[in-house]
């Protein structure tokens, strides 16, 4: 017999799009969750990765989330500061804004037990109160030769990810083992 997702608490990793829909699907279900964001805002790559250029390539009726419209003055195609102010709006209206750890990097998920029944390991950066930091690809770089102390989430019976986060499958390896040069083991 399956426990209850009501029973679990959940980690939803990553405050763009996806992660925006899954924090308002647990809501409005009662799941208990912990949202964490590893950069100072929300909105994913719209935030932080794309040009002021660049425009969405799905139409507004497409993208828009079915319990908040688009306001109808956008265009059908949407600019990266109108899709930011767009999630921006929805995060605030649900309140999920406020249940977002911003500075909550993941640097480590593995499953308690083989199968990850009875929970995850989510191991978080410990960043100093002060720093300073460049941006871009260097911005990686710098926080791992911080050698930041890390928090452990033991208590978590879920993983979300954002998809571009996951490595691919290898022979007999879950995305969680996959020795990927993005997690850091750190002991616990």
């Amino acid at each position: 017999m399956t426990p209850s997702p009501r029973n679990h608490r959940y980690c939803l990793i990553g405050a763009g799009h996806s992660g925006l829909a899954m924090a308002k699907a647990f809501t409005d279900l009662g799941l208990d969750y912990d949202h964490l964001e590893a950069t100072d805002r929300l909105g994913g790559n719209w935030a932080l990765r794309v040009y002021d250029s660049v425009h969405l390539i799905s139409s507004r009726a497409t993208t828009q989330y079915a319990d908040h419209p688009m306001p109808s003055d956008y265009p059908d195609f949407l600019s990266a500061a109108q899709m930011l102010a767009y999630l921006t709006d929805y995060a605030t209206r649900f309140g999920l804004d406020r249940r977002i750890e911003f500075g909550g990097e993941a640097v480590h998920v593995a499953p308690l037990d083989a199968r990850g029944r009875a929970g995850w390991r989510v191991q978080l950066v410990q960043r100093p109160e002060s720093r300073i930091l460049a941006g871009g690809p260097e911005l990686r770089r710098q926080v791992r030769r911080m050698r930041p102390a890390v928090r452990t989430l033991n208590t978590l019976a879920g993983l979300l990810a954002p998809a571009r986060d996951v490595p691919p499958k290898a022979s007999g390896q879950t995305a969680a083992s996959h020795p990927s040069p993005a997690f850091q083991e750190v002991p616990a």
